[in-house]
């Protein structure tokens, strides 16, 4: 193991070589649903997407240029979720909590739609978005085959 030293610090001139990693959506959601109303929680969309624009406008600014930005999960299938926020009706196939997938797939629409917009915004910067939600929703849906 190497000893965390300045000498061990990226300098400056690099920042423009790193990824910079994004995975969002998660806590901020999962909070939401836990301390408000589920039109909150999609109220405050546009304002969580929002901070993450200002944030890749800072480090692009610094010279960032690559970001890996993972969108968030099926919520409503996480086993915390699915114990505590399912009630008669609101589960799907698969019984997971409808309103919060709902609520994760507009989450990662609007974010979706914000890094198409940082595209034409930020020219030199190269996006990946990573679509987690159907990955996981995928593998939810075919447990028993897999």
């Amino acid at each position: 193991r190497i000893p965390l030293s300045i000498s061990n610090l990226p300098r400056p001139a690099e920042f423009s070589q790193a990824l910079y990693t994004f995975d969002i959506g998660q806590n901020d959601l999962g909070h939401g649903f836990q301390t408000m109303s589920e039109k909150q929680v999609r109220d405050s969309i546009p304002d969580i997407v929002g901070e993450l624009s200002k944030a890749i406008h800072i480090l692009y600014k610094e010279g960032a240029r690559f970001f890996w930005i993972h969108n968030t999960g099926p919520l409503g299938c996480l086993p915390y979720n699915v114990i505590y926020g399912k009630k008669p009706g609101n589960v799907d196939k698969n019984g997971c909590v409808k309103a919060q997938n709902e609520a994760a797939m507009e989450f990662n629409k609007q974010l979706k739609n914000k890094i198409t917009w940082l595209r034409t915004q930020l020219p030199f910067a190269k996006f990946t978005y990573v679509d987690v939600y159907s990955a996981k929703y995928d593998l939810i849906s075919n447990a028993k085959k897999l």
